[in-house]
């Protein structure tokens, strides 16, 4: 656990001295001014566009960080050879890959506790009331962005920073759509019974990011069941489980010798 601990600590060191995640943490700031700048094209319905600028923003930002920064971190130590001296010590290769992805998510919670942060002051500046769901949401991001996190250590374990970037990037944004997409359960009807089958088998593969996003619920007032919260969290804990079983079997396949 130690080992883990240290190499998330460097990862994190790593991602701080990135300048992209300085022009990255501009895009919360431009949201929260664009937010109090139309206040006055939208009195009645300014407390909801705030909330979704708020959600759209832990999330943006979240994905950025993670295909921008969380890419390379692992190509670059093994570019610049620094991994064969890490996993010479010798640290365990689960104890690497976990410190990688312990060590990116860390940069995107302290990031996304202060946009939290910044949305709050937002809401007392306006005058607008704090509702619990702004909290609730936020974990629920959370959940949303452990994803992201596993899916960018997983490509980022054998492809290069580009591409890693770009895999990342797509299957996040094909998740989220193939997820919306089946939501409609008239939807295998209307396609050929092999293309149905692919698409359906793909539903599993792919994160299913739209179906643990509470944005609407949340700020609706409307409970959320407890099958629900566990069925979320457990879908994340699995998924990303399962993205950094297969980058450490990646890791076992190759010599650091």
């Amino acid at each position: 656990m130690k080992k883990t601990l240290s190499i998330a600590k460097n990862t994190l060191k790593i991602i701080a001295r990135e300048r992209s995640i300085y022009f990255i943490a501009v895009f919360p700031l431009f949201m929260a001014l664009m937010a109090v700048l139309i206040k006055p094209l939208v009195l009645g319905e300014f407390e909801k566009i705030l909330n979704d600028f708020a959600n759209s923003t832990f999330l943006l930002t979240g994905i950025l960080i993670a295909v921008v920064t969380g890419t390379s971190v692992i190509q670059t130590e093994l570019k610049q050879k620094t991994i064969y001296l890490i996993l010479s010590k010798p640290v365990p290769k689960e104890c690497y890959v976990f410190g990688k992805f312990l060590g990116m998510y860390s940069v995107i919670f302290i990031i996304q506790t202060a946009i939290a942060l910044l949305f709050i002051a937002v809401f007392l500046a306006t005058g607008f009331p704090l509702s619990s769901g702004f909290f609730i949401n936020f974990v629920f991001v959370q959940f949303q962005l452990l994803i992201v996190c596993s899916l960018s250590v997983f490509f980022s374990s054998f492809a290069t920073p580009v591409t890693s970037a770009v895999f990342t990037f797509l299957t996040v944004v094909s998740g989220m759509f193939l997820s919306s997409a089946l939501n409609f359960s008239d939807i295998g009807e209307k396609l050929n019974p092999a293309v149905a089958a692919a698409v359906s088998f793909l539903g599993y593969i792919l994160p299913a990011l739209s179906q643990i996003d509470i944005n609407v619920l949340a700020y609706s007032n409307i409970p959320l069941g407890s099958d629900f919260i566990i069925s979320s969290a457990s879908y994340s804990l699995c998924y990303v489980i399962a993205c950094l079983f297969l980058s450490v079997l990646i890791f076992e396949g190759k010599e650091f010798s």
